[in-house]
Protein backbone atom coordinates (compact mmCIF):
# COMPACT_ATOMS: atom_id res chain seq x y z
CA UNK A 1 0.00 0.00 0.00
CA UNK A 2 1.50 3.47 -1.02
CA UNK A 3 2.34 5.75 1.78
CA UNK A 4 -0.35 8.50 2.32
CA UNK A 5 -0.19 12.17 1.21
CA UNK A 6 -3.14 13.32 3.56
CA UNK A 7 -4.41 12.48 6.84
CA UNK A 8 -7.65 14.11 8.26
CA UNK A 9 -7.51 12.81 11.61
CA UNK A 10 -11.20 12.81 14.24
CA UNK A 11 -10.53 13.63 17.94
CA UNK A 12 -12.93 12.59 20.15
CA UNK A 13 -12.94 9.03 20.54
CA UNK A 14 -9.82 8.51 17.94
CA UNK A 15 -7.05 10.79 19.38
CA UNK A 16 -8.32 11.85 22.89
CA UNK A 17 -10.70 9.80 24.80
CA UNK A 18 -12.89 12.51 25.65
CA UNK A 19 -16.50 10.50 25.99
CA UNK A 20 -16.77 11.66 29.97
CA UNK A 21 -16.14 14.88 29.19
CA UNK A 22 -18.74 15.35 26.47
CA UNK A 23 -21.40 13.50 28.96
CA UNK A 24 -20.35 15.85 31.60
CA UNK A 25 -20.74 19.00 29.84
CA UNK A 26 -23.83 18.03 27.80
CA UNK A 27 -25.49 16.97 31.07
CA UNK A 28 -24.30 19.81 32.97
CA UNK A 29 -26.18 22.19 30.39
CA UNK A 30 -29.40 19.51 30.41
CA UNK A 31 -30.01 19.59 34.43
CA UNK A 32 -29.28 23.62 33.71
CA UNK A 33 -32.54 23.78 31.14
CA UNK A 34 -34.71 21.08 33.09
CA UNK A 35 -34.01 18.72 30.67
CA UNK A 36 -33.23 15.07 31.51
CA UNK A 37 -29.60 13.67 31.45
CA UNK A 38 -28.21 10.58 29.83
CA UNK A 39 -25.33 8.11 31.09
CA UNK A 40 -22.00 8.83 29.63
CA UNK A 41 -22.45 5.58 27.76
CA UNK A 42 -25.51 7.01 25.60
CA UNK A 43 -23.10 9.54 24.24
CA UNK A 44 -20.76 6.87 22.56
CA UNK A 45 -23.83 7.07 19.80
CA UNK A 46 -24.90 10.74 20.23
CA UNK A 47 -21.54 12.22 19.58
CA UNK A 48 -18.72 10.21 16.90
CA UNK A 49 -14.73 8.21 15.36
CA UNK A 50 -17.35 6.35 13.34
CA UNK A 51 -19.80 5.06 10.45
CA UNK A 52 -19.96 8.74 9.28
CA UNK A 53 -16.07 9.31 9.57
CA UNK A 54 -15.34 6.33 7.14
CA UNK A 55 -18.19 7.68 4.75
CA UNK A 56 -16.51 10.81 4.69
CA UNK A 57 -13.32 9.77 4.04
CA UNK A 58 -14.53 7.23 1.22
CA UNK A 59 -16.51 10.01 0.05
CA UNK A 60 -13.58 11.83 -0.76
CA UNK A 61 -11.78 9.34 -2.69
CA UNK A 62 -9.34 9.01 0.44
CA UNK A 63 -8.66 5.29 2.35
CA UNK A 64 -10.94 5.25 5.51
CA UNK A 65 -8.66 4.09 8.33
CA UNK A 66 -10.93 2.97 11.63
CA UNK A 67 -9.68 2.90 14.84
CA UNK A 68 -10.75 -0.23 16.64
CA UNK A 69 -10.55 1.77 20.14
CA UNK A 70 -12.77 4.60 19.16
CA UNK A 71 -16.22 4.96 20.58
CA UNK A 72 -18.33 2.53 18.66
CA UNK A 73 -15.50 0.39 17.93
CA UNK A 74 -14.50 -2.26 14.83
CA UNK A 75 -18.16 -3.54 13.96
CA UNK A 76 -19.40 -0.55 13.15
CA UNK A 77 -16.47 0.79 11.01
CA UNK A 78 -16.37 -2.34 9.02
CA UNK A 79 -20.01 -2.01 8.44
CA UNK A 80 -19.31 1.25 6.70
CA UNK A 81 -16.17 0.45 4.43
CA UNK A 82 -13.51 0.93 6.53
CA UNK A 83 -10.14 0.25 4.20
CA UNK A 84 -8.17 -0.09 7.08
CA UNK A 85 -8.65 -1.10 10.22
CA UNK A 86 -6.06 -0.07 13.14
CA UNK A 87 -5.67 -1.39 16.38
CA UNK A 88 -3.62 0.88 17.66
CA UNK A 89 -2.28 4.37 17.43
CA UNK A 90 1.12 3.38 16.49
CA UNK A 91 0.05 1.12 13.71
CA UNK A 92 -0.54 4.38 11.58
CA UNK A 93 3.07 4.86 10.99
CA UNK A 94 3.16 2.09 8.61
CA UNK A 95 1.13 4.27 6.19
CA UNK A 96 2.37 7.57 6.34
CA UNK A 97 5.71 9.31 5.43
Amino acid sequence: MDACKAVIVDLDGTLLNTLDDIGLSVNRMLRARGLPEHGTDAYRFFVGDSGVDVQTALAAGMQAFGAAWGFRGKPELLKNGCTVLLDHPVDLLKFIS
